[in-house]
């Protein structure tokens, strides 16, 4: 089943569970997200992760009553919540610092020296003097 078909029906179900119901003009003014964007996920767009995850915290923040856990919603959509792409860039980030510092720490005197000018050229704080 596609996320959108999960994510509606994990919402509806809590809504019957709990005897509550939430128009498309809250989920708009709550989390920014209305019938339009819905209706987008229905035709077949898979919702992004930043959609999914806004969505969840805002139904928990502001219906606590229908007891949604943002990270279930994040699964009914095939996220796992550590597929964060902002957590997994920054973790890329810091694999690729590692390796460079790895690198540049093998690397000889003279070409740390090459190294570093390079960087101070592209920081602008190179010796136009040379």
């Amino acid at each position: 089943m596609d996320a959108a078909y999960q994510i509606i029906s994990y919402l509806h179900g809590q809504m019957r569970m709990y005897n509550r119901s939430v128009t498309y003009a809250e989920l708009e003014r709550r989390a920014g997200i209305g019938e339009q964007r819905i209706s987008q996920w229905k035709s077949g767009t898979r919702p992004s992760y930043h959609d999914v995850q806004k969505l969840g915290r805002a139904l928990a923040q502001h219906y606590p009553e229908l007891r949604i856990e943002p990270y279930a919603l994040l699964r009914k959509a095939g996220y796992e919540p550590e597929s964060d792409p902002a957590v997994i860039a920054f973790e890329k980030d810091v694999r690729a610092w590692d390796e460079l510092t790895v690198k540049f720490h093998a690397a000889s005197q003279y070409d740390r020296f090459k190294v570093i000018r390079a960087v101070e050229e592209v920081l602008g704080k190179g010796d136009s003097a040379g």
